[in-house]
């Protein structure tokens, strides 16, 4: 999420930003592991990755915000695993 607006979601046609970036099976297993909350050293870097992306495509960005979500495929409703969010002009990461 980039300033409110849902750019990424799996498996969604319509909210695909950097797809074969975020699907690539090199980086895959890191948004596995920030989805699921898991791997410190890897959510990191996950997150600082993705950030860079962002600020590449949209560099007036104030506020980028991370998700992880499990539900039941296909029909369950999503619940918030993990969310990390960071703010312009730091950038610090911060997890909730």
């Amino acid at each position: 999420e980039v300033d409110g607006e849902v750019i990424y979601r799996s498996a969604s046609e319509s909210r695909n930003w950097r797809l074969s970036s975020l699907r690539n099976r090199h980086t895959r297993p890191m948004a596995e592991s920030f989805a699921r909350g898991e791997g410190e050293i890897y959510r990191e870097a996950y997150e600082n990755w993705v950030l860079g992306m962002v600020l590449e495509d949209r560099p007036d960005a104030s506020v980028v915000t991370l998700r992880g979500t499990k539900a039941d495929f296909p029909k369950g409703k999503p619940k918030v695993v993990i969310e990390a969010s960071a703010e312009a002009p730091t950038w610090r990461w911060v997890t909730k």
